[in-house]
Parts: C-alpha cells; sequence; structure tokens
C-alpha cells in the first residue's frame, strides 16, 4: 500500500535513528573487544596470583560452609532444647495453677479451721465456767424443807403441819441416791462398804462384798410401811450415809475440807440417826435436811477443784 509523504518522511527519520544507534553500538563493541584483548595481551602475569587467591578463597567458603552446617546443627539442638523447654514450661504453669487451686482450697480450709478453732476454744470456757452436777441436781431450800430438783426432801417440817406426799419424798431421794452416786463417778471413787446402783424401779443400795441388796424406796415409789422401813429402807438410807461420810473422807485428805455437817459411817448426820423407825417424822426430816446441805456442799467443792478432782 504506498505511503503519503509525511508517513514516509517519519518512516525514514525512524530507520535513520535506528541505523545511528546500531553503528554508535557497533563502535563501542569493537572498542570494547579491543580493549579485551589489548588487556589479554598484557595481563597475563596476574592470572596465576588471581587463581592462587580463588583457591583461597574457595577454601575458606568450604570452611564457611563447614562452620555453617555446625551452626545449623546448633541451632537445631536450640531449637529442639527450646521445644522442649517450652513444653515443661507450660507443664510448670498447668502444675502452678492446679497447685496453686490446691493451695486456695487448704487456705480456705485453714481459715476455717482457726475459726472453728476460735469458736470451740470459746464454747470450752463458756462451759468450764459450767458444772453439770449444779444443773443436774439443782439443790435448794423451800421453806424448812431441802429440796432436789424442786422435789422435797422428808415428810414433815418442824413447826409446820405441811406434809410432804409421799411420791414426793421418794422421787427426792432417788436424785439424792443419783447425785451421791454420780459424784464417786466423777471422783473415780469406790466406796468400801456399799455400792449404789439404779435402775427403772429405784434406787437401791448393794452390801459389799455379800451383795445384799436393799431399795431406797418401794417398787410403788413411796409408801413408807414398817415393812418396808423394817427390811430395807434404813438400811439403804445408812447406806447412802456411809457413802457420803466416806466421800466427806476423801475430800479432807486431799484438801481438808470438811463437810457443814458432821457424818459418821453408822448412819447418823449432825448427831441424829438417819433411821427412819428411829425418828419423828420432823426429827428424820431435819437429818436427811442436814445430809442435802452435805450433798450441796460436795458438789461445789467438785465445781471448784477440777483439777484436783481429776487427780483423786
Amino acid at each position: 500500500m504506498p505511503l503519503c509523504e509525511e508517513c514516509a518522511t517519519v518512516c525514514l527519520e525512524v530507520v535513520l535513528e535506528e541505523m545511528t544507534r546500531a553503528e554508535e553500538e557497533e563502535r563501542y563493541y569493537e572498542g570494547v573487544v579491543s580493549r579485551l584483548e589489548a588487556r589479554e595481551e598484557g595481563d597475563t602475569e596476574g592470572v596465576d596470583e588471581l587463581e592462587r587467591e580463588l583457591d583461597e578463597w574457595v577454601e575458606k567458603l568450604e570452611e564457611l560452609r563447614a562452620r555453617d552446617a555446625r551452626l545449623s546443627e546448633l541451632e537445631r539442638r536450640v531449637n529442639s532444647l527450646n521445644d522442649q523447654f517450652v513444653a515443661e514450661e507450660e507443664s510448670y504453669w498447668r502444675d502452678y495453677s492446679k497447685w496453686k487451686m490446691i493451695e486456695s482450697g487448704l487456705c480456705a480450709r485453714r481459715w476455717k479451721m482457726l475459726c472453728d478453732s476460735e469458736r470451740f476454744e470459746g464454747m470450752l470456757e463458756r462451759l468450764r465456767s459450767l458444772y453439770p452436777l449444779n444443773d443436774v441436781f439443782h439443790i435448794w431450800h423451800d421453806g424448812h424443807f431441802a429440796t432436789i430438783n424442786s422435789y422435797r426432801v422428808g415428810t414433815r417440817a418442824p413447826g409446820s403441819g405441811e406434809v410432804v406426799p409421799h411420791q414426793e419424798a421418794s422421787v427426792a431421794l432417788e436424785f439424792l441416791a443419783m447425785a451421791v452416786q454420780r459424784i464417786l463417778t466423777v471422783l473415780s471413787h469406790a466406796c468400801s462398804e456399799w455400792e449404789i446402783q439404779l435402775s427403772g424401779s429405784g434406787a437401791c443400795l448393794v452390801r459389799r462384798p455379800s451383795g445384799e441388796r436393799y431399795v431406797l424406796c418401794s417398787e410403788k415409789r413411796g409408801v413408807f410401811s414398817k415393812l418396808v422401813v423394817k427390811t430395807s429402807f434404813d438400811v439403804a438410807l445408812c447406806g447412802l450415809v456411809c457413802c457420803v461420810a466416806e466421800i466427806g473422807e476423801v475430800l479432807l485428805k486431799a484438801s481438808g475440807f470438811e463437810l457443814p455437817h458432821a457424818v459418821e459411817r453408822c448412819g447418823k448426820v449432825a448427831g441424829r440417826c438417819v433411821r427412819r423407825a428411829a425418828n419423828s417424822e420432823e426429827s428424820w426430816t431435819q437429818c436427811l435436811c442436814c445430809l442435802t446441805a452435805n450433798v450441796k456442799a460436795i458438789i461445789w467443792w467438785c465445781s471448784e477443784n477440777r483439777d484436783l478432782t481429776a487427780q483423786l
């Protein structure tokens, strides 16, 4: 296809530029080749030195490669140790967290035990301030009568027409026998002549060593009949007085404590015989009041001398 004059001019200019650039590159390459040829002819003397230097660099390169191999092995071992350390560290922190939880639980338990111990010590101190015999056997008086747990001891007070029912007097005597038996247990002492036994039918005293039993009241709880008085009741009362007298001797020997009313093993209290058949109702009631006062004094001594009581 024919070109116009302007397009032909442009194409000619482009071709001329390419030819000029090619000629310049030809001259440049010819100069380079000339210089290389001249250099090859003049620098043959330094080739040996360059080869020796190249050999040295090759040896150094081999040394560096060997060193790099050693460093790589060392790096591998370090990485292995690092992984092992990381695993052990994770295990340590797991164990640490677990033991921290255990320690927290133990601290909480320890704090609870300390609080409980302090609370129990307070309760123990309050309990030490009490004495069970004082609460279980409350001995007081009601006019001319001695009372134990609100039951009057005896049958008739002097100068008074008031008469205590037989059942109430029997229960009072049973409580009195229970108190004496409990005092003997607290003192860890056994009477040499008598043993107090308690049962559902009432209290009785057993003579040692024959084993003869004497009831302190009738099976009907309180009918002080002539038969009962002659056969069992008076002997049981004398046995009870004998136990109180022996307790008094133990306390006198241990601390010099004397009972407020003299008690003899033969059955006398404050100079009066405790046998019901040998006294009027008024005199017998006074004798039992003195006996009850002695039991109250013994309970007081036990509450005030607990350490000494434990050593008896």
